[in-house]
């Protein structure tokens, strides 16, 4: 009987990277639209006219109605990124995906005989895709898509490869906006519980079905106790959007529902206004400036958090009435010897609750303290 023992050659192989890699947008960066796609790389090794450039896609990126109805991507050579003139047309393959919902999307494109007379090592390649629409979405910034960009031999062998993250596509893709946002809060004092009304234009937008609605909310702007839950409603018949998520990270509340203007298997009407409020908020205890990260933004995403609009940053309204006045105020020394040393005692009563970062300025007159520098502050 004879034995078998598995051996494990060492080194392992590694493949050859692509270096140089570019993908440039030059058309269409609003999701959906169209667009042209400009590629450049350059090959570690030699290519023979066998050779298949692949470009794999990122998941769910390029949507087909149906298998048959290819998307038809069509690949030309090009000069360079800075002059676009189209060379000859090359051979393409495509390979697409079916999703969960009966939707077909490209996977993989292969462009055939790109060296039709053979490639040197090191060489700056260029070609332009066009023809398919850009994706229907955009992640958040924390994660990312990658396009993989290999060259596969005629025994199917991927001889060199590179991804090519976000860092590499020259013009970003941009969120379909939602149009103008109302955040209305029903009371203008502080520290008091406050519904908040909102109303969301999607001006020129479609909102798909099953898609969710999702709310970011500094918690400066509307505080939230995290012990209780909230509740979603619409503001015309006052059915509630169950169910409807809450969670905290990062100072920012994240408030998520399924949308609620689709009917049967259709999406939403084009330019369809979504009113809803939600209750279980409190007024901060001050007004927060108007600043980027004190914005509230309103986006539609699906369950993956894909992107595919968002709103103008917005802030809630009426503004908080601070109280103005310090009561029950006094300050007192306790050497009233001129020139001594002495220490100041103030006290005075808060008429709210103050958040924990909050400074406290004491601006004295002209001469009634003289010193070169604050020796120390306690709490008293």
């Amino acid at each position: 009987m004879k034995s078998v023992i598995p051996i494990q050659v060492t080194p392992a192989l590694t493949i050859p990277t692509i270096t140089e890699g570019i993908i440039q947008r030059t058309i269409g960066i609003i999701l959906s639209s169209d667009s042209k796609l400009y590629f450049q790389f350059r090959i570690p090794e030699s290519m023979t006219d066998t050779d298949l450039v692949q470009i794999v896609l990122p998941i769910n990126t390029v949507y087909s109605s149906n298998y048959d109805s290819a998307v038809n991507v069509r690949a030309y050579r090009i000069n360079s990124l800075t002059d676009k003139t189209r060379g000859t047309e090359l051979i393409t393959e495509q390979v697409f995906t079916k999703d969960g919902k009966d939707k077909y999307y490209l996977k993989t494109i292969q462009l055939k005989q790109y060296c039709s007379s053979g490639c040197a090592a090191n060489t700056l390649l260029f070609f332009e895709l066009n023809a398919f629409n850009n994706p229907q979405f955009i992640l958040p910034t924390a994660n990312s898509l990658d396009w993989h960009l290999q060259i596969v031999s005629s025994q199917n062998y991927i001889t060199a490869r590179m991804s090519l993250n976000a860092k590499y596509i020259v013009e970003k893709l941009q969120a379909m906006s939602l149009g103008s946002v109302s955040l209305l809060r029903a009371s203008k004092d502080p520290n008091v519980d406050s519904r908040l009304t909102v109303s969301v234009a999607t001006v020129g937008f479609k909102v798909q079905k099953d898609s969710n609605i999702n709310l970011q909310i500094p918690v400066n702007q509307m505080a939230w106790e995290g012990v209780a839950g909230i509740t979603c409603r619409k503001s015309s018949d006052n059915s509630e959007l169950s169910p409807c998520f809450i969670s905290k990270a990062n100072d920012v509340l994240n408030v998520t529902f399924t949308e609620f203007c689709s009917a049967g298997n259709s999406e939403c009407a084009l330019d369809t206004t979504l009113g809803f409020y939600i209750d279980g908020f409190k007024n901060p205890s001050y007004q927060p400036s108007k600043r980027s990260n004190n914005a509230v933004l309103v986006r539609v995403i699906d369950g993956y958090l894909y992107i595919y609009g968002e709103s103008p940053e917005s802030y809630p309204t009426p503004s908080i009435e601070t109280p103005v006045f310090l009561t029950d105020m006094a300050i007192t020394r306790d050497n009233n010897v001129a020139g001594d040393t002495a220490m100041i005692t103030t006290v005075f009563k808060i008429p709210t609750d103050l958040p924990t970062t909050t400074k406290l300025y004491l601006q004295l007159p002209p001469f009634s303290f003289y010193a070169d520098k604050l020796q120390a502050c306690y709490n008293v």
